[in-house]
Order: structure tokens, then C-alpha cells, then sequence
């Protein structure tokens, strides 16, 4: 259905090389009706990628030495390349037919589906897929989707984290690789894949200054109970980050590597870490305020927490977070009056968010 047409009189000797297979017909005489018309035709890379077409639908082994001279006559037709891979996949050379397939794929993109389903088909030239570095790239994205939807729907969980794995080592951006780590994924499947999973994700840190992805790795890794490894991802992930100067505090890494550093009872090296990072000018000094502030209430010191929270919203006046963090501070360190100003402001900066209205009510009443 997918063949590249010949000269007209090649295609006239095609005809008679189908009519002549509508019946029984042994591989030699296909390769007699073949021979004569390649003779007839020598250039033409029709006639032998329809011979060896025509041996692989008879199941025979003779299809390989033709379909090898069409991609002679013609390298780059992708026709060929697919009839190459499907004879070498039923030699058992999986890693040469993957290697074919793609080029078929990549050479005509109505291959792809079928290149696809060649691969899902067959289990092992699935796992040489699964463990071959190589043949994936940027142009690959779209076979990689149809495999990586029929794996999903085979219900293989550790052959399509490998799959994300080679689509995350490809991807263009962070933006691109990111929805296929998602916490959903994370509890569904054994810690062997996620481990591989997370393992892409760094090799493609490596590479890029990716701060909101490997803040998103670091917490799989916390809730898979790695949380070393979290806080040093983390740390990176901080340090690759730009200072935000827009008055929005953006720095989620900083702040989700202060919150487990809490958790983890490590308030001083919390304090250590906020310092370094506003000297090293990878924190803005709001941002620095309200982590501050994040790591005095958890000491309990309420006082100092509402001066630094205090200080974080004067940096950024429209930081609903600040505003609440402050009201909510004063209110512990009994400063009445300041909690209901501060509260006052945040509902002014929120819009009178039900979410904000139900933290405040304490302070501001019903």
C-alpha cells in the first residue's frame, strides 16, 4: 500500500511479477521473473524491492539480497528500509531491524504506525528498543508516542518508564520531559522503574539548567523516602535558579529545600542554606525574609518569625503568601493589631479567596 512507484515499464513488469504470485509459485521462479526484469530495467530499485516484498509475504529467506540491492539503487527509500527491517527482524537481527525501521519511519511518516506496531508485536525487538540507547531522537518523537501508547496499553509499567526515560533523553526542554514524571506515575509502579526514571531526569539536568524539573525529582525522591539525595537535588536546583525580580516569590526549590530540611530537624543548615543562597545572589532578599521567617516559626520564636515575614511582604506588597504568613505570625506573637492590618491587606491582595478567608477567620472573625 506504502510502495514508491518505478518507471512506467518497470511497473508493467511488476504487474506480470504480482500475477505470477497470485498463484502458487516457488521462490525460484520469483527469482527468475525478477532476474529478467531487473535486466530489463537495471536502474530502477523497483523491481528488486517488489521481488523481495514478494519472498517475504511468501515467507521465504530470499527476500534480503534484493531488497539490500533496491536500498543500492535507492538509500534513502524509506519503502525498502521497512521491508529490510521486517527481513532481518524474522532472521532474529533485532538491533539492525530497529535500526532500519527507524529510518523507514523517519523517511515517510505514514510508516510510523506501522513501524510502531512492528516493535509492539514482538517482544524482544520491544526490549532491544527498551535497551538501546541510540536510536531514539528528536525526530523520533512521534514513533516513540505510538509505541509508548501501545505499552501503556499492554499494561507494562517498567517498559514505559523505560520508554519516558528515552523521551525525557530527547526532549527539547523541561517542558517537554516534565508531564511524564508525574506522582501518579510514582505510586503506581515499583521502585526499580522509578529509579530508572528519576535516573533520566538527572542525566538530562546535566545538560540543562532545569530548576523546576529537578525540584519536581527531588520530591519524588523524598516521598520514595530518598531524602538525601532530595536535599542535594535540591541544592543544585536552588543554585541553577535565577533571582525572581518581578515581586513573586519563585523560588520553589529554595523554599521545598528548607521545608525538609525542617522535617528532617535540620533548622540550622536551614538558616545556613537561605544565607548562602541570598550571598551567592540566588535568592531575592524578600525570598530570603519569608524562609527566614519559615524557619523561626518552626522554632517557635512567633516574634522573630513576624518581623522577617514582615519584612518579606514590604518587599513584595502584593505577596499574598507574605501577607498571610505575617498576619498569621503576629497573631501568635500576640500582636492583635498588626494581625488584623496584615489580614486586611491579604484579602485585598487575594480577591477575598475563600481558601483566604477560611485561614484568616481566626483573625478577622466570621
Amino acid at each position: 500500500a506504502f510502495f514508491t512507484n518505478g518507471s512506467r515499464s518497470a511497473e508493467r513488469d511488476g504487474e506480470a511479477i504480482r500475477a505470477l504470485t497470485r498463484n502458487p509459485v516457488t521462490a525460484a521462479e520469483l527469482d527468475r521473473a525478477g532476474s529478467a526484469a531487473a535486466l530489463r530495467h537495471p536502474a530502477d530499485f523497483f523491481i528488486p524491492q517488489l521481488v523481495g516484498a514478494e519472498h517475504l509475504r511468501m515467507r521465504t529467506s530470499l527476500g534480503l539480497p534484493w531488497l539490500n540491492q533496491a536500498l543500492t539503487l535507492r538509500p534513502n527509500s524509506p519503502e525498502a528500509h521497512y521491508f529490510v527491517g521486517l527481513a532481518l527482524q524474522r532472521a532474529g537481527k533485532y538491533r539492525q531491524a530497529l535500526s532500519e525501521y527507524v529510518a523507514a519511519a523517519r523517511g515517510n511518516r505514514q510508516l510510523v504506525g506501522v513501524v510502531g506496531d512492528a516493535v509492539l508485536r514482538d517482544p524482544r525487538l520491544r526490549r532491544v528498543a527498551l535497551s538501546d540507547p541510540t536510536w531514539a531522537t528528536q525526530d523520533d518523537e512521534r514513533l516513540l508516542d505510538h509505541v509508548a501508547g501501545g505499552v501503556e496499553a499492554l499494561g507494562s509499567a517498567d517498559e514505559l518508564f523505560r520508554l519516558d526515560e528515552r523521551r525525557i533523553r530527547i526532549a527539547r526542554s523541561a517542558a517537554e520531559a516534565l508531564p511524564s514524571i508525574t506522582r501518579q506515575k510514582v505510586r503506581a509502579i515499583n521502585n526499580r522503574a522509578l529509579l530508572m526514571q528519576l535516573n533520566a531526569a538527572i542525566a538530562v539536568s546535566e545538560r540543562e539548567t532545569l530548576e523546576p524539573y529537578l525540584t519536581t525529582v527531588a520530591e519524588i525522591r523524598a516521598e520514595a523516602g530518598m531524602k538525601a539525595e532530595a536535599i542535594k537535588l535540591l541544592e543544585r536546583a536552588a543554585l541553577s535558579s535565577p533571582v525572581s525580580a518581578n515581586g513573586v516569590r519563585a523560588h520553589k526549590a529554595a523554599m521545598e529545600l528548607v521545608r525538609l530540611l525542617l522535617a528532617e530537624g535540620r533548622a540550622p543548615e536551614a538558616l545556613q542554606r537561605v544565607d548562602d543562597l541570598q550571598h551567592r545572589e540566588r535568592l531575592a532578599d524578600g525570598d530570603a525574609e519569608f524562609l527566614r521567617g519559615m524557619i523561626q516559626e518552626h522554632r517557635g520564636d512567633h516574634q522573630g518569625a513576624f518581623y522577617s515575614y514582615m519584612r518579606a511582604a514590604q518587599y513584595h506588597p502584593d505577596d499574598v503568601d507574605a501577607l498571610v504568613a505575617t498576619a498569621l505570625a503576629a497573631q501568635r506573637a500576640s500582636r492583635i493589631d498588626m494581625a488584623r492590618q496584615y489580614a486586611r491587606r491579604a484579602l485585598q491582595a487575594g480577591h477575598q479567596g475563600v481558601a483566604i478567608q477560611e485561614r484568616l477567620a481566626p483573625i478577622l472573625g466570621p
